[in-house]
């Protein structure tokens, strides 16, 4: 595997937008070693500021080429709302979903699949972004290709392949908590509304950096013991002793051993706080 990109940096990101980063890599066998049938990866998101990282395994599979590929230039149109896939086969994952009408560069064809760019940069930049639509979802046209705002347009959609679990802090009524809150007493039952279209491993609480709380979910809700492939909706809880003052609750909901979501309460307990009657 030669990886020719493969470090990108996203520009600040400001609260409910979304960047995206483009990776170049290509595999290479030599004459006397047998072609895999996949290359395996790993993908780390990481923040410098908070600290924050997450790593993911990607797996790609390999095939030999089936039919010849055909350079083409030119605009096409989707007669229909059709899926953009990775490679030229219905098999392989879908990256994008585009309407019908949105106007596509064309680049190449390959076994009745039609390359196509999706934005990104300019045709001979590591940042551009291809996909491949079914030869017969599309037709030739004299326009413009769309304008795709980043595949974030109403014209294309990326399609991303894992989010990560979902956590929100409750009360006892299930109201969502916000991100700091005051309490007189010193102990407090800490609920955690854990979230997710798909299965979660499990889930544990933290207070400062002392783990006080683990909880199993993968077969929480499966059927007959069976671990559940999803949707995951479960709620954690577990009564916390406070000491006076600023408390720190985190919640850590894990997917897999490297795919995993967390968020964060502060409790200030009023109970034997000098300071508290002065606030």
């Amino acid at each position: 595997v030669f990886i020719d990109v493969g470090r990108q940096r996203l520009d600040a990101l400001k609260p409910g937008t979304s960047g995206v980063a483009r990776f170049l890599f290509k595999v290479v066998a030599p004459p006397d070693i047998q072609t895999p049938n996949k290359v395996s990866l790993r993908l780390q998101v990481f923040d410098g500021v908070l600290g924050d990282y997450l790593v993911e395994k990607l797996s790609f599979p390999i095939k030999t080429e089936s039919a010849p590929t055909k350079k083409l230039k030119g605009v096409v149109e989707a007669s229909a709302p059709l899926s953009i896939y990775a490679a030229a086969d219905a098999g392989a994952s879908v990256v994008a979903r585009a309407a019908a009408g949105v106007r596509l560069e064309q680049v190449a064809e390959n076994n009745g699949f039609v390359r196509v760019r999706l934005g990104g940069g300019s045709a001979a930049s590591a940042g551009t972004l291809y996909g491949y639509v079914a030869s017969s979802g599309v037709n030739p046209s004299k326009g413009k290709p769309s304008d795709l705002g980043e595949g974030t347009s109403a014209a294309l959609s990326l399609v991303y392949g894992r989010d990560p679990p979902t956590i929100h802090f409750v009360d006892a009524a299930g109201k969502n908590l916000p991100e700091s809150i005051e309490v007189a007493g010193n102990s407090y039952d800490v609920r955690a509304r854990i979230t997710d279209d798909g299965r979660v491993n499990d889930g544990y609480l933290f207070v400062a950096d002392q783990k006080v709380f683990y909880q199993r979910l993968g077969n929480a809700q499966g059927a007959g013991g069976a671990p559940s492939t999803g949707p995951t909706d479960v709620t954690i809880n577990h009564k916390i002793t406070l000491k006076p003052g600023i408390n720190v609750i985190t919640v850590v909901a894990r997917e897999d051993d490297e795919f995993a979501q967390r968020e964060v309460l502060t409790i200030f307990s009023k109970t034997g706080d000098p300071f508290a009657k002065d606030r």
